[in-house]
């Protein structure tokens, strides 16, 4: 309009006022013609009653209808302009409420869909968090017995070490004994025989 791009709703808008406003032309048109019909009734009624003065009284009496019904037209058409204008200002007000609704829906629907992303990896790190406890748990487990068995089998080992060792030290103390006697055998036998002989 006037070289201007119109939205959707004002396109609309402006063919309902369009529209509205033929409709109302052809009223305003009738009131015309109904108007400058009674004139010319009256017209003719006046110079019946006065004939002496036509000329005079032609422009006045035309003059009369001819603007009564700009009046009754103002009228008649003065609260459809100011309703048209509230309802397309309205319609115009529903259509960005809806939008703006629409709009939200969508923001909440893609951010329901975000916490359900959000909410899948939550459950997916925990169940992962989960397996890596047991496992190392497990782990532990395995770790503890191998430690508690590597122990056992250690302190087995020093036990017979020190058995052992216990039997050596009681050989040597017998073998050392058993010299020291030998010894003395040997020394009383060769002091002895001199004497003897």
């Amino acid at each position: 309009v006037d070289g201007k791009l119109l939205c959707w709703l004002c396109t609309l808008s402006f063919k309902r006022a369009l529209a509205k406003t033929k409709v109302t032309d052809p009223a305003r048109h009738s009131h015309i013609k109904l108007g400058s019909r009674s004139g010319h009734h009256k017209e003719k009624e006046r110079p019946k009653l006065s004939g002496h003065n036509k000329r005079p009284n032609r422009p006045d009496v035309t003059k009369i209808p001819q603007e009564e019904p700009p009046a009754k037209v103002s009228r008649n058409v003065g609260p459809t302009r100011d309703s048209d204008p509230g309802t397309a200002d309205q319609l115009v007000l529903i259509t960005q409420l809806r939008e703006q609704i629409s709009r939200l829906e969508k923001q909440l629907s893609g951010k329901d869909a975000q916490l359900l992303a959000k909410e899948k990896q939550m459950t997916e790190l925990k169940a992962t968090q989960f397996t890596i406890e047991q496992e190392l748990r497990q782990k532990m487990k395995n770790v503890n017995r191998d430690y508690d068995s590597k122990v056992e089998i250690l302190q087995k080992k020093i036990r017979e070490q020190n058995r052992e060792i216990a039997l050596l030290s009681k050989g040597k103390k017998k073998g050392d004994k058993g010299a020291v006697l030998s010894a003395t055998d040997g020394g009383s036998s060769g002091t002895d025989s001199p004497s003897v002989g």
